[in-house]
C-alpha cells in the first residue's frame, strides 16, 4: 500500500490580477525573446517580462524585487539599482560587430544558434581570462602540483 502525503501548502499566484494587467501591456519586450528564455530554463519559474522602473535610473524590475512602498503617493519604491540617485554610472557603449549580429533574436540560423548556446560561451571564456598573482613557487617538484593564488582574482576582458 502507496502512503500519500498531501501537500498543506497552498500555490500563490505571484502576482494580483491589476499586476498581471501591467505585465500583459509592457510590451516592449520581443516575443522571440520570450520564447528563447523560456526553452533555456527548463523547470524555473517565469515572471513575464520586468516591467517596473526606478524613477530615478529607468532601470527594469520585476514586482517582486521591490523594497517597499513611499508612504506619500503609494508607489513602488526600487533603490537595487542606483540607491535611490546616489550611484550614476555612465551608459553602455553599443555592441561591437559581429556581437551586435549576433545577439539577436530575430537573426539567421547562425545568431539562432548563437543565442541558444550563450550561456556556453559565457562559461568557456570565464576561468580562461581570469587574471591574479600566481606564487610559483610551490612547485619544487616534490608533490602533485599547486595552483596558489595571491592578493584578488579579477577578469581581463
Amino acid at each position: 500500500m502507496e502512503h500519500v502525503i498531501p501537500s498543506t501548502t497552498k500555490k500563490r499566484s505571484a502576482f494580483t490580477s491589476s499586476q498581471r494587467a501591467s505585465t500583459l501591456q509592457c510590451g516592449h519586450f520581443d516575443p522571440n525573446f520570450i520564447k528563447a528564455l523560456k526553452a533555456s530554463y527548463h523547470a524555473r519559474s517565469y515572471y513575464g517580462p520586468p516591467c517596473y522602473q526606478c524613477t530615478h535610473c529607468s532601470a527594469l524590475f520585476w514586482y517582486n524585487e521591490r523594497i517597499g512602498s513611499s508612504s506619500g503617493n503609494r508607489s513602488i519604491v526600487y533603490n537595487n539599482c542606483c540607491k535611490s540617485g546616489k550611484v550614476r554610472l555612465p551608459p553602455y557603449s553599443p555592441r561591437p560587430e559581429p556581437l551586435l549580429s549576433l545577439a539577436r533574436f530575430d537573426g539567421d540560423s547562425i545568431s539562432k544558434s548563437f543565442m541558444q548556446n550563450i550561456r556556453q560561451y559565457n562559461c568557456l571564456f570565464a576561468f580562461p581570462s581570469m587574471g591574479a598573482h600566481i606564487d610559483r613557487s610551490m612547485n619544487d617538484g616534490h608533490g602533485p602540483p599547486i595552483f596558489k593564488i595571491c592578493g584578488q582574482v579579477h577578469h581581463r576582458i
